[in-house]
């Protein structure tokens, strides 16, 4: 494969949008299944009195978490090479339960990923990881949401890790962020890749009443036939603080596939459903819908999301999906609001 090839993949796998295409599995083999979704409590968050607390004024040295299975995914490449020179589909498997780590500094945040090494995002206006933005990303009903990405790669020691922030303190989310991340032994030979999304967790969670959450989705899928990168799909989930209940679904999933000539298309929608809530955090269950995108087919594909309430009141919702089955894998990370 050509550098420039190897560019293209890299732009795709790591960069402005989302990951690149994985697969847990090959098309000859059992898919992957997804643990239970495993709930940490989160370190109370206090507000400065006079003030809401967001991202934007967080204090410099505020650890907010990362949590495995609402937002956090992480998936380990048997076949790095092979899948980034397109010779073979991606093959591999997700950690059953990664941690990392998110601290706020003076400039943007500092994210530890699982395997230990550690990316500064600098988020700042003018920064020179600005890689779009700010722009409004359709999500539904007419209504759109603002999205800023920041990208920088880490080099030094053994491997390289490039993340993608989704959104960040420039978008319309304040209190939450969400994006994508991979770490490379070298350009064409990615070890892991993932998800992962926090901000300042809900202390005031609603007991009574309803909410409707809009935002968008970033990740990406594969089929026995292809991988994508996942560029948006427009999320809607409506919560029940009453009832503790939560359902939803990810509508209008736009897909690209890398090359000389960047491919375009689209993937079936995902249905969220049986979804609880538990305080601040939430889970439930995720399947695809029965009719085929126009690029990624993942008809039959099932699986689980969770995530957690952002900001007062529980502002702004954010975690992660997962879908397997039929030799697809899906993985995706999203960010919404009332």
């Amino acid at each position: 494969m050509t550098r420039f090839a190897m560019n293209r993949f890299s732009n795709i796998l790591l960069a402005t949008t989302a990951l690149a295409a994985v697969s847990a599995c090959s098309s000859n083999d059992a898919p992957k299944t997804v643990d239970t979704p495993v709930v940490v409590t989160p370190p109370v968050v206090v507000t400065p009195a006079g003030s809401e607390l967001t991202l934007a004024n967080t204090a410099a040295g505020t650890s907010l978490a990362v949590t495995a299975r609402q937002g956090l995914e992480a998936f380990n490449f048997t076949n790095g090479a092979a899948a980034a020179s397109e010779s073979a589909a991606p093959a591999g498997s997700f950690q059953t339960n990664p941690t990392a780590s998110y601290v706020k500094t003076a400039t943007g945040f500092n994210l530890t990923l699982p395997s230990g090494r550690t990316a500064n995002i600098v988020t700042t206006a003018g920064s020179a990881q600005t890689t779009t933005g700010p722009q409004s990303f359709p999500i539904g009903s007419g209504a759109t949401q603002t999205s800023q990405r920041f990208q920088t790669t880490v080099n030094g020691g053994t491997n390289q890790v490039n993340v993608s922030v989704t959104n960040a303190t420039n978008s319309n989310l304040q209190n939450a962020t969400y994006g994508t991340w991979v770490e490379s032994a070298s350009l064409n030979s990615p070890i892991s890749a993932g998800t992962f999304a926090t901000g300042v967790v809900s202390t005031s969670v609603p007991t009574t009443g309803t909410a409707t959450y809009s935002g968008q989705l970033t990740g990406f899928a594969t089929t026995p036939a292809i991988g994508v990168t996942i560029t948006g799909g427009a999320v809607a989930l409506n919560a029940n603080f009453a009832a503790n209940t939560i359902s939803g679904a990810v509508t209008n999933i736009t897909t690209q596939r890398g090359g000389v000539t960047p491919q375009l298309g689209t993937m079936n929608s995902v249905n969220l459903t049986s979804g609880t809530i538990s305080g601040s955090t939430f889970s439930g269950t995720a399947a695809a819908a029965a009719t085929a995108g126009t690029m990624a087919n993942v008809t039959g594909s099932t699986g689980v999301f969770g995530g957690k309430f952002y900001g007062p009141s529980a502002a702004e919702a954010a975690g992660s999906l997962t879908l397997t089955g039929g030799g697809n894998t899906v993985v995706g990370v999203f960010g919404a609001k009332k």
